[in-house]
């Protein structure tokens, strides 16, 4: 959990990033890996999730296995918990975010209502997206091939780089 904010809290010197992790197990871990770090000055955890409206989601959580919290798959071993959520405009003005260099994503399945209930005042302040995707809903909107199209009309050039992420950058 958060080994991507640490390299590039590592590697961009002068990098403010800001997290969002609504899972309680994988909050207290990602905060001890940046206190051990000695990043906690420029790596900011925030405790909520982001999705594409503010309020509350339900989360399958596997114990243990972290990397598999998902919102919409559920397996005998998962237990489910409400997770608080955020949208990206209001995490945006929360952190006084005015341009964005770097946009890393993996919102287990709500990536697609976060995107698509984003307004282009806050698009335009985002430079490059790598996002994990996924396909677990049965919603058409939530297809891959839909959220790239989408971000494309934003002004984004996007392509895949391997099964399920995906790269966008300002056209």
């Amino acid at each position: 959990v958060g080994v991507f904010a640490l390299y590039v809290a590592s590697q961009s010197p002068t990098a403010r990033v800001v997290s969002y992790e609504p899972e309680p197990s994988n909050i207290h871990t990602f905060r001890k890996t940046v206190e051990v770090s000695g990043l906690n000055e420029r790596v900011i955890i925030e405790p909520v999730g982001i999705a594409g409206e503010e309020g509350e989601l339900k989360m399958h959580v596997m114990p243990g296995r972290g990397e598999q919290n998902s919102l919409y798959r559920q397996t005998e071993s998962s237990r489910t918990i409400s997770v608080p959520v955020t949208t990206l405009a209001k995490a945006f003005e929360k952190q006084a975010i005015a341009h964005c260099d770097l946009l890393k994503v993996n919102c287990e399945g709500a990536e697609y209502d976060m995107f698509y209930g984003l307004s282009d005042e806050y698009f335009k302040r985002i430079d490059r997206i790598v996002m994990n995707y996924h396909l677990f809903s049965l919603d058409p909107k939530h297809h891959p091939a839909i959220l790239k199209d989408f971000l494309e009309q934003k002004g984004f050039t996007v392509r895949k780089l391997s099964e399920g992420i995906f790269f966008a950058h300002r056209a």
